[in-house]
């Protein structure tokens, strides 16, 4: 970092000190403050004074120069960066500490007897000006006003003032009309007996004209002063920045019929006007005590009323209006920030993105957002040791690539039209240290513990800052800034009154319900790294058991929806109270993290859609806790009443049940949401199941206490009994065709009609004719034509009648290879249509000798999640030509069974007929309830299929002590006698992947539901994960098979495959169509991230 030399500046200054053509007379001491002639916290170039005499470029600080020293004061959130950027000739005092003396006390030990120190009494404003005038005079001291700015005449190449035009907010932004605000503010100097209010705060200034400016970087605000009177309203702005639409906003063209009249003077002429109200008007003068010395002084103590504002309160309760604006800009901001941390993922690992470019990457992707202005403040994009610096600003000078061995710190903001968005977030591309884990966990704890309070009215912030900070004091931790502070609706992201503080300031206010602040807290070890979470919170009224003397409680309702990194979090310091975290803070952005690259948004969703962000159970427990959910039972499966009465559990009473009103955009049936309260219909709605809506009732389900997971897991056959709890558990299994090509010379055609043919005949092929028969259904015949590379005619006729939900197995043979092909089916049927959907999965031989298909007799109980399926698979005895593969298959099935230790066909153990390709699929295992009976379960693939069998093979042997030359007789000790080997892949082998868990996903408007899918990744069309060193591998391509947890089935344009870390899983939250301007036409769900 370079550091400015200060030398000659303070050289020239101090001169300017003694020179009596600016000063009256000498002084001693010069006071130099950060604001500009309003105060403002950020500044436009003109106004940097003290960034040009000292280095220094933080947003909060003083200088102070004598005629021999020069000291900096700044608060803990740039003690570092002061350090960093001021030089030798600079005493650093750290304001905050106990033994920092103020700039008064400073001042009195360095300044000579009756010493003089001068400021421009427009940048310091009059409660800062009154306790440092009485230390000075205590101490025989003086502070005067200096009208002319003395670095002002020592800054040679100042910037000009800006003069920008500017803009005009709609109505549909602000909720209300700048008329109607003026005549509010009227009403409050009509209840204070005051004559005159003068505003000088340039928010307030943009706020009540419902206008805003860019004189000031990031803020979008404009050079002005306004005074209220009771006939009047002046405005001070220089005229020529005032375009057309303005001035017919502020009815200045001659227009009539406003309810307010406004007059405009130039913008240097206040000082003047407000020292001539005393006789313009009756009554009192309501001035600000935060305005400038220069303009409080204008008006006679005997006629001020110095109070707070009543701008700055009406500005901070934002109204339903700007609450939903701010919402939409944290849906927008929270788009972005998805889309920047899975390319950071991506790219961070290469070594090419540094700070600076990281932060240049990440403006560029919000300018893609629809009412986009610019950022809300300079990203701090800062990578270790710089995420110690709280408010480090990245330059070409400090610039460090993000590396996978350090946790990287962004805190970044937007202003849109529909509001300003504010988001810390801390993540690392690699493996986090257990210390850095702990220090995220401990912030994050206290984060959460401060947005989940409730307290009463009347509750200031500083009386809630210790919530963030107790999980680090119990270790010996804190922060040196403050917790939390307002934020304004496309205004200043620092906003006043409210604020949450361990200071305790006479100017503290109560939370107001409908104020939106950050809850920022952090912790930072110097030189190694830093962490922050940061979210923003409208404050709401809580619902509680008890209300203690009518006083009403609250609390925060956070709007922040960008997902948190989980490979940061330590489990083991959470508590029960912190599964908030995942229950309760779920993000539009979860999943796409890295599932997808970026995160899209649909500008013809509803203008609120709150119900796509969250389902009906996170509604209700965002509203009455996290003991709270929906009443589904009460809908008996029929939610079109949804949107007008949502039912949630009483969490004071959990046998009642509350009633609300869906939030717009719920979806309440398939193409349908809640438009103003009803359920209507929309194609732009996401499709869905009807009778399974929100998927399967939540937690408890039976009177033993089982959920409906536990119920699938143990005793599926009582399915019957919840079909409406647990819907998409119970849910008979559904299937997509297969699109894939098969490379080999087998290929498979699926054909569909609805009539019967007495026979079929095929020339060079075989043919099997099924026919499935359904109560209140159309026959239909399904025929799988499997071609052959023998020229020899053959025609076989073996029609088959199986009943609904059998499963016929065809196997096929050749002369050296023995395949499978397994054809599922699933029938639908309408009153004009019967519709058929046909998936089957094929092991392609291993040679091009010509292969036949016949059928085989067996019989197979199994105990299925819906009802008991008995299939009966008759074998032909067909044509002679056949009857010696029929023994070749005798053979090899009863091979197969004694080396997977199923022994005994008529015991039911032999379901597999001594082939085990479809296995990976459906494992058939002992229902332990009723051993006669066989659960289907999803297998895992191994390199032994079974490994060993578990109990003895001779008389007292088991697999463990057999001896190495008994191996070639004992077929089941497979693993045993298996010899050491190493698998090797080529670069172009993808290894086959193993159990697969999967969650959630929406693609296409479609939704599909499943809890495992065990395939290869060349087979599956659901989000897999083939863990592979510390990399997560997830492959999407064409539907093989689904287990019967599946809803619904996703219909794909062609393969995809994402990387994503190892570390991540998936949440469902919404379902929905959105886009970006860069990915027209691309539709995804959100689904994946805790937040």
């Amino acid at each position: 970092m370079v550091v400015k030399n200060t030398t000659t500046i303070l050289k020239r200054l101090r001169a300017l000190l003694k020179n009596t053509t600016y000063v009256t007379e000498q002084i001693h001491a010069y006071i130099v403050p950060s604001g500009d002639a309003h105060q403002s916290e950020y500044i436009a170039p003109c106004d940097c004074r003290r960034e040009f005499v000292s280095g220094f470029s933080g947003s909060a600080g003083t200088a102070v120069i004598t005629n021999d020293k020069a000291a900096l004061w700044t608060d803990g959130r740039y003690y570092l960066q002061a350090e960093k950027q001021i030089d030798s000739n600079w005493i650093l005092m750290k304001d905050g500490l106990p033994d920092t003396l103020s700039q008064a006390e400073w001042l009195t030990k360095e300044l000579p007897v009756g010493g003089r120190v001068g400021v421009d009494p427009y940048l310091m404003s009059s409660e800062t000006w009154k306790p440092m005038d009485k230390v000075l005079k205590e101490a025989g001291h003086m502070l005067v006003p200096v009208s002319q700015n003395l670095v002002d005449l020592a800054w040679e190449d100042r910037p000009s003032p800006p003069q920008n035009p500017l803009m005009v907010l709609p109505d549909s932004y602000t909720g209300q009309t700048w008329e109607d605000k003026v005549l509010k503010v009227r009403e409050k100097m009509k209840s204070k007996n005051c004559g005159a209010f003068v505003v000088t705060p340039l928010d307030e200034l943009a706020w009540l004209f419902n206008l805003r400016g860019s004189d000031i970087q990031y803020n979008p605000v404009f050079f002005g002063y306004v005074v209220v009177t009771k006939e009047t309203v002046d405005l001070f702005i220089d005229e020529e920045r005032l375009v057309s639409s303005v001035k017919d906003h502020l009815r200045l063209n001659g227009s009539s019929g406003g309810k307010v009249a406004v007059t405009i003077h130039p913008y240097g002429h206040v000082g003047k006007f407000v020292a001539e109200l005393v006789d313009k008007v009756e009554g009192k003068i309501w001035i600000n005590p935060k305005s400038s010395f220069a303009v409080f002084n204008a008006v006679p103590k005997n006629r001020r009323y110095v109070q707070p504002s009543p701008v700055t309160a009406m500005k901070a309760v934002k109204n339903a209006t700007e609450i939903a604006g701010m919402k939409r800009a944290h849906l927008k901001d929270a788009v972005t920030l998805c889309e920047y941390f899975c390319w950071l993922e991506k790219e961070v690992p290469k070594g090419t993105v540094t700070e600076v470019s990281a932060a240049e990457k990440l403006e560029n992707i919000k300018r893609g957002q629809k009412d986009y202005i610019s950022l809300s403040f300079d990203t701090i994009s800062s990578t270790g040791a710089h995420g110690a610096v709280i408010h480090y600003k990245p330059s070409a000078e400090t610039d460090l690539p993000l590396s996978t061995s350090e946790i990287y710190l962004c805190d970044s903001g937007a202003q849109y039209k529909d509001g300003t968005t504010d988001v810390t977030r801390t993540m690392h591309f690699g493996t986090p240290a257990d210390f850095e884990k702990e220090c995220f966990t401990r912030v994050l704890k206290g984060n959460i513990n401060l947005c989940t309070a409730i307290f009463p009215q009347g509750v200031k912030g500083h009386m809630l800052d210790t919530l963030a900070r107790t999980s680090l004091w119990n270790v010996g931790l804190d922060y040196l800034h403050g917790t939390g502070h307002g934020v304004g609706a496309f205004l200043n992201v620092h906003e006043g009154p409210c604020g949450i503080s361990p200071r305790v300031s006479l100017t503290d206010v109560p939370l107001e319900e409908g104020m939106i602040l950050s809850d920022e807290p952090g912790y930072y070890e110097d030189g190694k790294f830093g962490v922050r979470i940061e979210n923003l919170a409208l404050v709401k009224k809580a619902d509680t058991q008890h209300n203690f003397k009518n006083k009403g409680f609250l609390t925060f309702e956070t709007i922040t929806l960008v997902p948190l990194q989980n490979k940061m979090i330590d489990p083991s310091l959470l508590t029960e109270k912190d599964v908030w975290l995942e229950e309760s803070q779920l993000s539009i952005c979860e999943g796409i993290w890295c599932e997808y690259g970026e995160c899209t948004y649909d500008v013809n969703a509803p203008v609120s859609n709150a119900g796509q962000l969250y389902d009906p159970d996170t509604q209700c427990k965002r509203m009455y806790g996290n003991r709270s959910g929906l009443c589904m039972g009460l809908y008996n499966g029929d939610f079109k009443s949804i949107c007008g009465t949502m039912y949630c559990i009483d969490p004071l009473n959990p046998k009642s049940c509350k009633i609300e009103g869906a939030e717009e955009g719920t979806q309440c049936g398939n193409k349908k949401w809640c438009v103003d309260g009803a359920c209507t219909y929309d194609s732009n709605a996401p499709a869905a199941n009807d009778n399974c809506l929100f998927g399967d009732k939540r937690g408890r389900v039976f009177s033993n206490g089982w959920s409906c997971a536990d119920m699938m897991r143990i005793a599926p056959n009582n399915c019957p009994a919840v079909p409406i709890d647990c819907c998409a558990s119970c849910a008979p299994p559904t299937t997509t065709p297969s699109s894939s090509t098969s490379q080999s010379p087998t290929t498979i055609t699926t054909l569909t009609s609805t009539t019967i043919p007495t026979s079929t005949t095929i020339p060079s092929t075989t043919t099997i004719s099924t026919t499935t028969t359904t109560p209140s259904t159309t026959p239909i015949l399904t025929t799988t034509e499997l071609s052959t590379t023998t020229p020899t005619p053959l025609t076989t006729k073996i029609p088959t009648t199986t009943k609904k939900n059998t499963r016929p197995t065809t196997t096929t043979i050749s002369s050296t290879t023995l395949t499978t092909t397994t054809t599922k089916t699933s029938t639908t049927s309408s009153p004009s249509t019967t519709q058929k959907t046909t998936k089957t999965k094929v092991v392609t031989p291993k040679t091009n000798n010509p292969t036949f298909k016949i059928n085989t007799n067996t019989t197979r109980i199994l105990e299925d999640k819906t009802q008991h399926d008995t299939i009966l698979i008759a074998v032909g005895t067909g044509v002679a030509v056949l009857i010696s593969f029929v023994l070749i298959l005798i053979i090899v099935c009863r091979k197969k069974l004694r080396r997977s230790k199923v022994e005994d066909i008529e015991a039911k153990k032999g379901v597999y007929t001594g082939n085990f390709a479809s296995i990976c699929g459906e494992l058939y295992c002992k229902d332990p309830s009723n051993p006669s009976s066989f659960n289907a379960v999803v297998a895992e693939e191994e390199n032994c299929v079974f490994g060993d069998k578990k109990d003895e093979v001779f008389s007292g042997i088991s697999c463990a002590n057999i001896p190495g030359f008994m191996c070639s007789i004992v077929p089941d000790c497979c693993a045993s006698c298996a010899p050491p080997r190493t698998t090797s892949f080529s670069p172009t082998t993808t290894p086959t992947a193993r159990l697969l868990k999967t969650a959630t996903i929406t693609l296409v408007n479609t939704t599909i539901r499943s809890s495992q899918i065990a395939t290869k990744p060349t087979q599956t069309s659901t989000i897999t994960r083939s863990r592979s060193s510390t990399t997560t591998k997830t492959t999407m391509t064409k539907v093989a098979s689904l287990t019967k947890k599946t809803l619904h089935t996703i219909p794909l344009t062609g393969p995809q495959s994402i990387t994503l870390s190892q570390a991540h899983f998936t949440t469902t939250i919404a379902t929905g169509t959105f886009k970006t301007p860069n990915q027209q036409g691309k539709k995804i769900s959100l689904s994946g991230w805790i937040t």
